[in-house]
């Protein structure tokens, strides 16, 4: 596989892939095993420790590798389908396995250097240096080089295996992905619990906000469509455990007067949801200092419109780091 890598990615060579036998099994095996070890290395990075993690979230991040499996699966089927409607000739099985083994290619170089610039933003929010900020441009112009150099490897993977011209491999690759991306976008929306797939427990969110939120003193982050389940509960403690920044005390739980009355709160380290059904609410989570947070509260007016007070906290030293995590409408 590290020579197709070569070959394929680094010098765009496609002719090695469409004379390549590569057989269904493998291309599969290779593209769930790419995605399984990167959503399992995230899901480390990301602060989870390793008992909690293998008792309660590998099933989670196996779910993301099987939907991110099934929809490049989907993808590749519309892409033959089309070619064939436009005039190209082929077979189903061999250019499936082919496109399969492609992503896998891709993604098993690119997941790579996610994951190290993960790893990286983590070591550095340990030690406090600004360089957050810089990493995440980083992330972010890989991920465009990513979509580009697919576009690209796939486009000819089309039009060389299907043997059409440009402008209809072009059309085969572009129109499905166009639909693939809209339904993407309408289950994420109306499926579960918006950007969080299959609706992430409430602590999960807020220890990757906390961890997000770290560095970024005074600026508020809202995360939207957060489902609680009757008996849920966000637990400071917990939330300190996964994120891996602050300890109990350093994490503050306030709950917004105008949430809604299922909520039970009587201490800044423990809010729980004893609704008979299913509630979808915001977190807001804001880090600083002391002061820092009480004039954010201020600046953007969630002490009015949600009753939100940083001085029930408690945090007495102004120079110590904290985190208030809401629960607002």
């Amino acid at each position: 596989m590290f020579s197709d890598i070569i070959d394929i990615v680094f010098n765009r060579n496609i002719e090695v892939l469409v004379k390549k036998d590569v057989g269904i099994l493998k291309s599969v095996i290779s593209l769930l095993a790419v995605f399984a070890a990167f959503s399992i290395g995230i899901g480390l990075v990301g602060g989870t420790d390793l008992v909690f993690y293998f008792q309660t979230g590998i099933l989670f991040t196996l779910g993301l590798a099987l939907a991110g499996f099934v929809a490049i699966s989907i993808l590749a089927i519309a892409q033959f389908g089309l070619s064939l409607l436009l005039g190209g000739k082929g077979a189903l099985k061999d250019f499936y396995s082919k496109s399969i083994y492609l992503s896998a290619l891709i993604f098993s170089v690119f997941f790579s250097v996610y994951l190290a610039l993960f790893i990286a933003i983590k070591m550095f929010m340990q030690i406090d240096i600004q360089l957050n900020g810089l990493l995440g441009i980083a992330i972010l112009i890989l991920g465009i080089i990513q979509i580009i150099l697919s576009v690209y490897l796939n486009f000819i993977l089309i039009k060389k295996f299907m043997n059409i011209g440009g402008i209809k491999a072009a059309i085969a690759l572009i129109v499905p992905s166009i639909i693939l991306i809209y339904l993407i976008l309408i289950s994420t929306c109306f499926g579960c619990g918006g950007p969080y797939p299959l609706n992430m427990a409430p602590n999960d969110i807020a220890s990757q906000k906390v961890t997000g939120q770290i560095n970024q003193l005074g600026l508020p982050n809202i995360a939207s469509d957060v489902v609680f389940q009757n008996g849920d509960a966000l637990i400071a403690k917990v939330i300190a455990e996964r994120s891996r920044v602050l300890s109990p005390d350093q994490i503050c739980l306030l709950l917004s007067p105008k949430a809604p009355n299922q909520f039970r709160s009587s201490t800044t380290q423990i809010i729980q949801y004893l609704g008979p059904l299913s509630q979808k609410v915001k977190l807001l989570t804001l880090c600083g200092r002391q002061g820092e947070m009480t004039q954010a509260l201020t600046d953007y007016e969630y002490d009015v419109e949600m009753g939100l007070n940083a001085s029930t906290c408690g945090f007495t030293n102004d120079t110590q780091r904290g985190c208030i995590v809401a629960i607002i409408p």
